[in-house]
């Protein structure tokens, strides 16, 4: 399949790569003669009769033409853009100029909107043409009967309540399935008003086609830039402001909504401003065939959000659903007085809230302002900004919306800026997160009922378009108030509204062994996600048995800044990880301290990849001692060596689990067997009759279901992907002030070649020296030199006991942009001063033969 760009000049073709085949001029590809100004051009790929169609207009000296015209074989792999593989027409329009023509298709028709100028300066009248497509298979290029409805002697108007308001601007819909209407709308200050064309007559029609109005569907009022004038958007350095047009939509996108009953839905969106006289962007979601008789109830407006931004302008924005059709993504320029214009772009989610769009991503940046001819006298300014922004559904993928937007490139030898394209394609989402910087407490456990622990805001929803698998974390710090009350954390997942009764998975975080000592509990599970289903993932809690006292999630705060973020995250996978588990209680005593062995229940995970690979292994347990002064090390091999291990403290508390999670890497080759093993043994020779276990609990009514132990390999393709540093040194930190975050020494510069979101990551064992001192582990960011950025931190408890390691886990999901270089870093500190006292943190358990625990930083990028 391959993806076609066209604009004022030219017209490009390129693969699914987005690597550019060719390229010709607009005048040439259209067939324009000798003399033609060409413009305002558009193209969409019709599925119903595969082909590619294109609409333009074309000018010359006292004679206005429109131009159309379709591939004729369709998009077969040797699909060139000579004029030998595409049927070209033109419909002379003599002196009245068909300005922002607008193209669109159903299943009869290529229809084009376009607004009359009478000899190409005086509006007279919208025009919708009906132009026959050919029959499958045709390659004749026989000409077509256009039909045109609105003249300036019968000039096209809205319908009652908004009539006889002008009909200004009608886009068609790209109809992006099997539907046999296509619709066509029109935006008025209160209304957007619905047409189709019908290819049998109706009504007092003579003849068909006939063009029939569906009526007018309500919408929030907005105001529309004073007469004669345009809304404009600042740029930075006291350079022009750039046009943002006047309110008019823009495209259309027209697909059935399985979430609206698969009723056909048009996707449209134009340019408006807020109260503060910023622009914004509204987008709508129609359902034009619950109009009735030229009326439109209340649901015929299905959605209607807004991109909006307190410190930039939005403008230039095109909306497409997905292929599936209850999903969207949007995207949009951004500009103002300090910051050069973006393209950017965000999507929903069939089960995220009506009206709502989120997870934005900046797609690339201008280099320079704006300052081309069009922004001087007499054309300007507001500098002109166009060609339109566009964006169609990938009819192969039901998750990905392909796009092109523009901006301001490097300064050309005229000294004035290039204008350049962006071409692109979004997914509604592979990973969803939520995040709360809250202090939570829930007091009077009764230690059976998990509670959710923000209902509001701690939970993430996913309805995938094609059967998926889930990979589900849960990352808090978690203490308590009363010794003796450990903290449960858990995942739970509602199918289509149903609760969850089970946790999908759970931790617990010790409390045995001292008060107001957070530990990084973090917890891991993976889930199928069959497509049809909406599924709402949920951060619950509970204390370990019935208790008076309080337990908390949330370290801190810092000073002049929020607690430690509670995290829930759902990343989306075609295949499942790979993953091994159990739900019993494993047990090993006398542990020699020197010897790795297998976690009972663990099976091994064989890994044997067609291609070369990277695979990410993870290993998550519950771990505890029966015999205080034994710390459990946990550890991952592969072909039994060891490549990470981690530690969780015993030396001062008994059956007081801790959540540990030990994350690593790998390289795979092609056509190589690779089993992983997840294993463990004490930090040293334990007595005969001690013993360290894996596993919480059991879980209330049961006497078999404890706290799930892990291995999960997750296979990816091998690259750099994910980028990451690691230490196996011990470091330490004596007498921090408390408040000065200090680097460990382990940082990852990632320079990435698609703005994605990437979950970063930090697996470190932490602990104290002395007493009352706990740890604190934060992830940095700087952007292209710029300050450094918390992204997210943990605290470690230190408070009862010393030379205790705790396997600290936090999490946390960024959005990266082309272009840019990222200097990811750990760095740390105590959770209150320790200045002049000489008490000492680390970091780094063991070693193991001179080697010790892996204090690692990961970066994965999520395209």
């Amino acid at each position: 399949m391959h993806y076609i760009e066209i604009v004022n000049t030219e017209v490009g073709l390129y693969d699914r790569s987005l690597a550019n085949i060719s390229s010709v001029n607009l005048a040439t590809f259209i067939g324009a003669t000798t003399g033609a100004r060409v413009g305002d051009p558009q193209v969409e790929w019709d599925p119903q009769g595969g082909r590619w169609l294109y609409a333009s207009l074309e000018v010359y000296s006292g004679d206005d033409k429109l131009a159309f015209g379709w591939s004729k074989g369709g998009d077969a792999p040797g699909l060139t853009l000579a004029n030998t593989d595409w049927c070209n027409f033109h419909i002379d329009t003599t002196t009245n100029l068909h300005d922002y023509p607008k193209l669109g298709h159903d299943a009869n028709f290529i229809l084009i909107g376009a607004n009359i100028a009478a000899g190409g300066t005086t509006f007279t009248s919208a025009s919708i043409w009906a132009i026959p497509k050919p029959a499958a298979g045709d390659t004749s290029c026989t000409a077509p009967m256009a039909s045109e409805f609105g003249s300036q002697a019968s000039p096209l108007e809205h319908l009652p309540p908004d009539g006889p308001n002008f009909v200004q601007t009608p886009v068609p819909g790209n109809t992006a399935d099997n539907a046999t209407t296509g619709y066509i709308a029109s935006i008025d200050l209160g209304y957007i008003g619905v047409w189709h064309v019908s290819p049998t007559r109706v009504g007092g029609c003579g003849a068909a086609p006939c063009l029939v109005g569906d009526g007018e569907i309500q919408i929030t009022p907005w105001n529309p830039p004073s007469a004669g004038t345009e809304f404009t958007v600042p740029q930075p350095g006291g350079n022009p402001s750039v046009d943002a047009l006047d309110g008019r939509l823009t495209q259309a996108v027209q697909r059935s909504d399985p979430t609206a009953a698969g009723a056909e839905a048009l996707w449209t969106q134009h340019t408006t401003q807020d109260v503060s006289g910023r622009t914004v962007l509204t987008w709508y979601e129609l359902i034009p065939p619950l109009c009735s008789g030229m009326v439109c109830g209340a649901s015929a407006k299905r959605q209607e959000g807004v991109i909006a931004n307190p410190n930039l302008s939005v403008f230039n924005g095109a909306v497409s659903p997905t292929s599936h059709g209850d999903a969207a993504v949007i995207q949009y320029n951004t500009s103002s007085a300090t910051s050069f214009i973006d393209s950017r772009a965000q999507s929903r989610d069939a089960a995220d809230p009506l009206s709502t769009m989120s997870g934005e991503l900046v797609l690339r940046s201008s280099t320079v302002a704006d300052t081309d001819g069009s922004c001087q006298t007499p054309f300007g300014p507001p500098c002109r900004w166009g060609d339109y922004a566009g964006a169609s559904p990938d009819p192969t993928s039901c998750s990905l919306v392909w796009g092109s937007t523009m901006l301001a490139g490097d300064i050309a030898s005229t000294r004035l800026p290039t204008w350049v394209t962006q071409n692109f394609a979004v997914g509604e989402g592979k990973v969803r997160s939520a995040v709360s910087t809250r202090q939570y407490t829930l007091a009077g456990s009764d230690g059976a009922t998990w509670l959710d622990m923000d209902a509001g805001q701690l939970q993430v929803a996913s309805a995938p378009c094609t059967d998926s698998r889930a990979l589900i974390t849960a990352n808090a710090d978690l203490f308590t108030s009363s010794s003796g009350v450990n903290q449960d954390i858990a995942i739970f997942v509602d199918i289509d509204g149903v609760a969850g009764i089970v946790p999908l998975a759970w931790k617990e975080s010790g409390g045995s062994n001292g008060t107001f000592s957070p530990n990084a509990a973090y917890a891991q599970a993976e889930f199928p996600m069959p497509a049809g289903h909406v599924y709402t993932v949920r951060l619950k809690w509970k204390a370990s048995h019935s208790t008076s006292g309080t337990i908390f999630a949330g370290a801190g705060p810092l000073v002049g800044s929020a607690y430690s973020p509670s995290r829930l995250t759902l990343e989306l996978f075609p295949t499942a990880p790979a993953i091994a588990s159990t739900t019993s209680q494993p047990k090993n005593t006398g542990s020699d301290g020197v010897t790795w062995i297998p976690i009972p229940g663990i099976s091994s995970v064989s890994l044997a990849p067609a291609v070369d690979s990277r695979v990410v292994l993870g290993g998550n347990a519950d771990l505890f001692t029966d015999a205080a002064g034994y710390n459990q090390d946990i550890g991952i091999t592969l072909n039994g060596a060891l490549i990470a291990w981690k530690e969780s403290g015993g030396f001062n508390g008994t059956f007081s689990p801790n959540a540990a999670f030990v994350q690593t890497t790998a390289n795979l080759a092609a056509g190589q067997t690779y089993v992983a093993q997840l294993v463990w043994k004490t930090n040293r020779r334990a007595a005969s009759n001690a013993s360290i276990y894996a596993g919480a609990g059991p879980l209330p009514g049961t006497t078999t279901s404890f706290s799930p132990t892990s291995l999960t390999a997750i296979l990816l393709p091998a690259s750099p992907n994910p980028h990451e540093a690691l230490s196996t040194q011990q470091h330490q930190l004596t007498s921090s002030d408390g408040s000065t975050w200090l680097d460990l020494g382990v940082q990852a510069v990632v320079s990435p070649t698609l703005s994605v979101n990437a979950i970063v990551s930090a697996n470190v064992d932490l602990w104290t020296a002395n007493a009352g001192f706990n740890q604190d582990i934060g992830v940095f960011v700087t952007d292209n030199g710029g300050p450094a950025q918390l992204l997210v931190w943990k605290e470690s408890g230190g408070f009862g006991g010393t030379f205790s390691p705790n396997a600290a886990f936090a999490e946390t999901v960024y959005t990266m942009v082309v272009g840019h270089t990222y200097v990811y870093s750990l760095k740390w500190k105590t959770n209150h001063s320790a200045a002049g006292s000489g008490a000492t943190i680390y970091a780094g358990a063991g070693p193991i033969a001179a080697v010790f625990s892996p204090t690692r930083l990961l970066i994965d990028l999520v395209p």
